[in-house]
């Protein structure tokens, strides 16, 4: 083979080995852009060499009112919709902060990152933490119950912990699978709280008796993100490229998206049965979870998709292109389904 030759063949293999995959690893076709409109947000370099933060987390609050932003400036961030400016800056974290999220209900925000430190904050008052709660290592990942009385933390240790969100005190604790924890959640009807992390091995746990319900091994690499659907089956993404479909009482995985073409940092579940994922390609990935179809992809991030929030028909992403992006889900949305081959592999949630 001529080197010409050589060179064209193997640029082929490599294109076709990041192109996304059916359950059976076959190809599928590329996807189609969406025309989602998209606003940026310009996150605010604080340091000497003018350098804007990397972008680890996100949160917008139930209302659509503000955006909580965090990353590896040490800051969070809160961007005011209505006037498109920042209008609270916290400084009280001294490394990098990995989670914000706003509760569901109520007056919350909680924060917590690489000092070990989760403060959980009042809802325009910023200046003082409602309470403070020092941990043994990293905290990554924050997830509130749906009524907001409850708060769990997961991270750089096997405990996954639940906080009460109102008086700090640790009302239960689980052990995980692993000592590197990067997901958290808890069910729509706030009886089950999931985690996960880098051993790929997916727990579930009862609230009501503290007891493990189920455990599977979802994955092969590290999950990054759990979400609990309406019905209540869970999803959870890896960077081994996959989104799974968990049945959390049995542990039983149900379904199962084609492999992706990239390592998966975040998913989102949106309005209309859609997913969103985000990935190192640094693309926004939607798709249909009662058929496995890919709808299309949102682009403009210049770096891996970290993270993603949905509220209001808003979808807010975060990348370590230290940029923050806001689509309005839907609109412009390409309307003719994309069709995909191997597609029968994908059975639905039941």
């Amino acid at each position: 083979m001529k080197r010409r030759q050589f060179i064209g063949a193997a640029a082929a293999v490599c294109a076709g080995a990041m192109l996304p995959q059916a359950a059976d690893g076959s190809p599928v076709a590329m996807p189609v852009d969406l025309n989602w409109r998209s606003d940026v947000i310009k996150t605010i370099a604080r340091n000497r060499a003018g350098r804007m933060p990397v972008v680890t987390g996100v949160s917008i609050k139930k209302d659509g009112s503000e955006i909580a932003i965090v990353g590896d400036d040490h800051h969070v961030a809160i961007y005011d919709m209505a006037t498109e400016a920042f209008t609270h800056e916290i400084n009280a974290h001294h490394d990098w902060v990995r989670s914000a999220v706003f509760a569901p209900k109520g007056s919350q925000l909680a924060t917590a990152g690489n000092d070990r430190t989760l403060r959980v904050w009042s809802n325009g008052n910023y200046e003082t933490s409602l309470f403070t709660r020092k941990h043994d290592d990293a905290i990554i990942q924050l997830a509130y119950s749906p009524d907001a009385t409850k708060l769990a933390t997961v991270g750089f240790e096997k405990s996954l912990r639940v906080y009460d969100a109102k008086t700090g005190r640790v009302d239960q604790e689980m052990t995980c699978a692993c000592p590197d924890n990067h997901a958290v959640a808890f069910s729509n009807d706030g009886a089950m709280v999931a985690a996960a992390g880098r051993c790929g091995t997916v727990r579930v746990w009862g609230l009501a008796t503290g007891r493990m319900m189920s455990e599977v091994k979802a994955h092969r690499q590290r999950v990054r993100s759990l979400q609990f659907t309406a019905d209540g089956q869970l999803v959870s993404v890896s960077d081994d490229r996959m989104v799974k479909v968990i049945d959390p009482k049995t542990g039983v995985v149900d379904s199962t998206l084609p492999r992706q073409a990239s390592k998966l940092f975040s998913a989102q579940l949106l309005s209309g049965g859609m997913l969103a994922t985000g990935g190192s390609d640094n693309q926004i990935r939607v798709w249909k979870l009662d058929s496995g179809q890919e709808v299309g992809v949102l682009r403009g991030h210049t770096g891996t998709v970290s993270t993603l929030a949905f509220e209001q028909g808003v979808l807010v992403s975060g990348s370590f292109d230290t940029q923050v992006r806001v689509w309005q889900v839907g609109a412009g949305v390409v309307t003719q389904p994309l069709e995909r081959r191997a597609n029968q592999q994908w059975r639905g949630l039941k």
